[in-house]
């Protein structure tokens, strides 16, 4: 029997999605959270924006994260008729090297938790989606070592 694409991609999916969600515990359990002030009332996040804050300036972009930007994964935006739509994403001015992998490994994260899964032609195609979740966890691997909670990450405690 033919598996379908998401059978195929399930594996890649999965060891994605186990990545991402622990480098954002991992994060947590290193002070990267929102909000920073004691409330009972707004549940603990990950804060993308205190890691890039801390070390955007240190960053030398990886291969990687190279490919990563390269690739350019599409964003699902609201269209002027109210239509879901894919574009580019777009950066602020002169954005660090840092604040476009972290952009782009959320809009990877995202689409693929999130996204619709039709209406853009790279949606079909396999290759490109198992390319895009492989650096995905590169680019994730990489950080931990670069945040220095590689061990909290691999769950080694």
């Amino acid at each position: 029997m033919n598996k379908t694409t998401a059978e195929r991609l399930a594996p890649d999916v999965l060891e994605f999605f186990y990545k991402f969600s622990r480098f954002e515990f991992a994060m947590k359990e290193k002070g990267y959270f929102r909000p920073e002030k004691p409330s009972s009332f707004v549940a603990i996040k990950p804060s993308w924006k205190k890691f890039k804050s801390e070390f955007e300036e240190k960053y030398e972009i990886s291969c990687a994260g190279t490919e990563l930007i390269n690739l350019s994964p599409n964003i699902q935006v609201v269209g002027p008729d109210s239509s879901v739509k894919w574009q580019s994403v777009t950066f602020e001015v002169n954005p660090s090297d840092l604040s476009m992998v972290i952009d782009l490994l959320c809009v990877v994260r995202n689409n693929m938790f999130h996204g619709g899964k039709h209406g853009h032609v790279s949606w079909n195609d396999e290759d490109r989606i198992r390319e895009l979740l492989k650096v995905g966890i590169l680019v994730l691997d990489e950080l931990a070592d670069f945040g220095g909670f590689r061990d909290l990450y691999m769950g080694e405690y």
